[in-house]
């Protein structure tokens, strides 16, 4: 049956408002961020900002080195090195030991301390760390 001419605009207006399943939840998404990105941005008790500045810039002399040195360097400082330590925490080692003197365990202090002239790194620092650390 045919809708009157007093029906027509009621189903009109009513299509108008349905919204798609995928338009609803974008707005649920777009609602969600600008409820996050105002929080982030307001200040939290005691402090001038809840999100940190960022203070911290990389090192010249890595950023300009090869990819293979700088991966490297960067395993080293966040302890991620191929050692024994780290070789054992992923279960890819039965045990941490030094697989060049049998000492308890191989830790990238351990390498450098002891084995700093074969790796090519004799100036160690008065804190056991190298100086780049």
């Amino acid at each position: 049956m045919a809708p009157t001419k007093q029906e027509l605009p009621r189903q009109v207006a009513t299509m108008c408002t349905k919204r798609s399943l995928a338009n609803v939840k974008r707005g649920f998404s777009e609602q969600k961020w600008a409820d996050a990105k105002g929080w982030a941005s307001s200040p939290g008790p005691g402090t001038a900002s809840t999100v940190p500045a960022r203070k911290q810039k990389p090192d010249p002399t890595v950023a300009k080195a090869n990819k293979c040195l700088a991966s490297r360097f960067y395993q080293l400082k966040t302890g991620h090195c191929l050692t024994g330590q780290y070789l054992a925490w992923t279960t890819r080692r039965p045990d941490a030991t030094c697989w060049w003197c049998q000492y308890s365990i191989q830790t990238w202090e351990h390498l450098f301390k002891n084995y700093s002239a074969v790796l090519g790194h004799d100036s160690l620092s008065t804190s056991g760390r190298p100086s780049w650390m």
